[in-house]
This record gives C-alpha cells, sequence and structure tokens, in this order.
C-alpha cells in the first residue's frame, strides 16, 4: 500500500472527525474524507494536481467536491472539479478551497521565530534535524557603495547595511469551519545605516527605483488529524530610492537608526485591528546640498517584509521601512532620518474566507527633522546631532517631527520657542 493510500485510509476510518493535540501548540478537529497526498512528485499549479497514475488509479475515484491537500512544498488545499488519466499520469482539476473545508475546529498560537533567528520545531524538515539546522540564516545584508543609475543627466549612488532580529508569532483559531481569529505580531530589534549621493547635471530628473537584495523561505507545518496545515514564512530585504530633482546639484544625506519596532494585524470578530509601536534614535547623521537648482526630495530606504502565507497563497504580512530623506519645505532644504511601517494580506485565493480580504495600511510613518538650511545657502552647514532619546526610548518632542509617505508632508509639527 503507497503512503498515499496509507493516509487516505485513516482519513476514511475517521467516521465522524478526527481529534488531534500535538505539542506545538495546536489543537482540532479535521473534516471527513480529506484526502492527504505526500507523494513527493506531486506537481501543483493554480488549477490543477498532477500525480504518476501508477500507484494512485484509485484516485480515478474521488468525487466532485472532495478536498485534497498535501504538505509538499508549500502545500495546497482544493477542492476537486474532476479526475482523469492523461497518460501515465493522473490529473486532477481543481478549485481553491477554504480552510473550513479540512479544518472544523482548531487552536494554533506558536512563535514560529524564537529571539537569535531559532525556528519552532514545526519548521519543515527540522524534525529529528540537529539543532543547527533549526537557525536562520542572519537577516542582516550590507550592500554598495552601489551605482543604481548613470547616465548624461545624473548619477545615483547607494550604500547601507541592515540588521533585523525579530520574534514571530502567528495564532489561528478556527470554531465552526470559520476563522475566528488570526494574529501576526513581528517584533525585534532594527539597525540600519543608510546613505544616497545624487549627481545631478540637467534639469527634470526623477528616478524610482526598487530592488530586492536578498529572500529567505521556510513552511511550518501543523497537523489536524491527518490534515496538514501549512504556513510559508517569508522575509524579504531590499533598497528603493525616489528623487525629483532640477539642474546642477550634488545631494549627500544619510544616517544611522537605531529601533525597536512591534508589527502585526490580529483578525477577530470580524474586524482587522492594527499593532504598530517604534521607538528610535539616530546616530552620524550628514546632509549636504551644493550647486544651483531645485531639489523638491530625495529619499533612500531599506525594507524588511515579513510574510506568513497559508499554503503559500493568502495571509498577512508586515513591513518595515527605515530611511533618510532630503526634501524641500517652505524655502528650506530639510535632512531627516525615519521609519515607515505598514500591514497588509496578500491573498490569491480566499483560502480564510471573506473575512480575509485583499488590502494594505500604513501602521506609522516618524522621522526626525536632523538638519535644515535656506534653500538659497549654496552650501549646507554641518547638521546639529539629534536631541538624546527618552527614558523610554521614544525621541522626544524637540526640534521637529514630520510625518510624510512618498515625497508628500502630512504633517509638521515644530514647537515654539
Amino acid at each position: 500500500m503507497t503512503p498515499l493510500r496509507t493516509l487516505a485510509l485513516f482519513a476514511a476510518l475517521l467516521t465522524s472527525a478526527c481529534a488531534s493535540e500535538s505539542p506545538g501548540g495546536v489543537t482540532g478537529v479535521a473534516s471527513e474524507g480529506v484526502v492527504v497526498i505526500d507523494d513527493p512528485d506531486v506537481v501543483f499549479d493554480a488549477d490543477t494536481v498532477r500525480l504518476p497514475l501508477a500507484g494512485h488509479e484509485d484516485l480515478l475515484s474521488l468525487t466532485d467536491a472532495q478536498v485534497v491537500t498535501s504538505a509538499i512544498r508549500g502545500g495546497f488545499l482544493r477542492r476537486v472539479r474532476s479526475v482523469e488519466a492523461a497518460g501515465d499520469t493522473l490529473v486532477i482539476t481543481t478549485d481553491p478551497a477554504e480552510l473550513g473545508d479540512a479544518v472544523v475546529e482548531m487552536e494554533l498560537a506558536e512563535r514560529l521565530i524564537r529571539p537569535g533567528g531559532e525556528l519552532a520545531d514545526s519548521a519543515e524538515g527540522s524534525v529529528g534535524a540537529a539543532r543547527e539546522a533549526l537557525q536562520v540564516a542572519e537577516f542582516r545584508t550590507v550592500f554598495g557603495p552601489q551605482r543604481v543609475h548613470e547616465g548624461l543627466g545624473m548619477d545615483v549612488d547607494v550604500s547601507g547595511q541592515l540588521d533585523f532580529d525579530p520574534t514571530l508569532d502567528f495564532e489561528l483559531s478556527v470554531e465552526d469551519r470559520q476563522v475566528e481569529r488570526l494574529l501576526l505580531r513581528a517584533a525585534g530589534e532594527l539597525q540600519a545605516d543608510l546613505h544616497v549621493h545624487v549627481d545631478v547635471r540637467s534639469d527634470n530628473q526623477s528616478l524610482s527605483y526598487g530592488h530586492e537584495l536578498w529572500t529567505w523561505e521556510r513552511p511550518f507545518v501543523h497537523f489536524i488529524g491527518p490534515v496538514p496545515v501549512v504556513e510559508v514564512v517569508t522575509l524579504e530585504i531590499g533598497v528603493g530610492v525616489g528623487l525629483e530633482v532640477d539642474g546642477n546639484l550634488v545631494v549627500d544625506v544619510g544616517g544611522g537608526l537605531n529601533s525597536d519596532v512591534v508589527l502585526g494585524t490580529l483578525l477577530e470578530n470580524g474586524e482587522w485591528s492594527d499593532l504598530g509601536e517604534r521607538t528610535f534614535e539616530i546616530t552620524d547623521p550628514r546632509a549636504s546640498v551644493s550647486g544651483s537648482g531645485t531639489l523638491a526630495a530625495v529619499q533612500m530606504f531599506v525594507y524588511a517584509k515579513l510574510r506568513v502565507m497559508l499554503y503559500d497563497v493568502a495571509g498577512p504580512y508586515v513591513e518595515v521601512r527605515p530611511n533618510v530623506r532630503m526634501v524641500r519645505e517652505d524655502g528650506w532644504h530639510l535632512g531627516t532620518a525615519g521609519v515607515y511601517a505598514e500591514v497588509g494580506v496578500d491573498a490569491q485565493v480566499p483560502i480564510i474566507g471573506r473575512s480575509l480580504g485583499v488590502w494594505d495600511r500604513q501602521l506609522f510613518d516618524v522621522a526626525l527633522v536632523f538638519h535644515e538650511s535656506e534653500t538659497s545657502d549654496a552650501l549646507m552647514t554641518p547638521p546639529e546631532p539629534p536631541p538624546p532619546p527618552s527614558s523610554c526610548g521614544e525621541v522626544p518632542p524637540q526640534g521637529h517631527i514630520m510625518q510624510y509617505h512618498n515625497f508628500v508632508l502630512t504633517e509638521y509639527f515644530k514647537e515654539e520657542p
């Protein structure tokens, strides 16, 4: 008997439903008759599941609307539309399924990534592996000096580094086949050092540049009876530059930033609510503008995006972007450093039901103005050091605090003397 049929027979023997409790912080009740496919030769795309026909002939009897699932390569959860033999291949045509089609009740609460990059035991392939195999590659990148644009009218160079050490908590609750609660929470220390150099030699120059630097991905698998529930965790790190300048200018802006962040979202009682906290301090800020012309804005950021996708098709994400900027505002050049963060949901299919939706929104966007000079100045004077952090780690309300996104100033605060 093949491993596939062993699992299918096990599912068929569940006369009503299957209760399960595992040491990974998961309990639940699986639906009847779910067919689990654990053949490593399975191939699947958005619409079909394909298997070698030999050894799987009995799957030709799968009925319309029956559910098939797997934990292979990120997993899938599908509802059967039709089954046929195409030569020596079994082809199952499918529609998307919801989690409630396979799980009646479920409670999952786990720290998928622990301090220092250690993974939970539910990480795919970790059972019985050496402890060092559970260590996440350091969420750290160093890049540049790197030219991201070169031409007759403008050259743009960037350099920097990003170091992010997050913990990642994920919770999922299913009651009576409906997702009642979903939590994603990432928290940790974020350190960045950024520098952008722009040399402009003609009018009306603009740039919007983004580049992925590094990606790490790992599936985590939990079982409710025989049914696998798969979360694919992805961390993406990248760099971006945006600018609008005109004339003959040389612009330098850079600085370091140390921040502690809490980022997340919670679905409960059909409503989404956000988690967004931050502290930050700036180190070694530097900024200068020389030449003649007009600078609307120059910005550079690095980003870290953490996603948890159920069966690699739907789930929430958080993204944080430390940044440095030079903007023009009311006759002044302002050099700033800050942190932007957003939360959202990526969904190719409604696997968590209609309550999932597809959306994104800002968690926070704050910065400290570490230098200002009148735009008529040929050269900017050296920046003043930022004020020290308060006892709780927040930047105290001194000088200027600005909130902005995509070069548009939405708020500008300045304490009266």
